[in-house]
């Protein structure tokens, strides 16, 4: 659903429709399009070309189908970002990194120093060591 005052949108209808298969991998195609505000034609299309180009698989054996996201897929035109930045236990993380690359662009820019060097900074610190499940 377009939010009023907002003509770009970066999140494509494929992205809005991950985003709704991650919250609720057994939402009902009716549903589905009811909740991103497109005919349920639509939902099916680009359900079916999210599992053509290996997004997500099916699992027709149950009502409503079940879906499963490949998080290693890479993002066409974005190469380096995975579907894998959707997941949500990344939503957390990945809002403070972006909170911090903002605030490290603004005081760089404000102040007048290099913005890059002033976000490349950010990743120069060392990273916390993952725990293993």
């Amino acid at each position: 659903m377009k939010e009023p005052g907002h003509r770009v949108q970066i999140v494509t209808l494929y992205t809005r429709v991950l985003l709704e298969l991650i919250e609720n991998q057994r939402i009902s195609q009716e549903m589905l399009a009811r909740k991103i505000d497109v005919t349920m034609r639509t939902a099916q299309r680009h359900l079916t070309e999210l599992e053509e180009e290996g997004y997500i698989t099916v699992d027709r054996a149950k009502k409503p189908f079940e879906y499963a996201i490949n998080w290693e897929k890479e993002i066409p035109g974005a190469e380096w970002l995975r579907v894998i930045l959707f997941h949500p236990q990344l939503r957390g993380p990945s809002t403070v990194m972006c909170e911090g690359a903002t605030q490290a662009f603004e005081l760089a820019r404000q102040s007048g120093t290099d913005t890059s060097q002033a976000i490349q900074g950010i990743f120069q610190q060392p990273a916390e060591t993952p725990v293993a499940p």
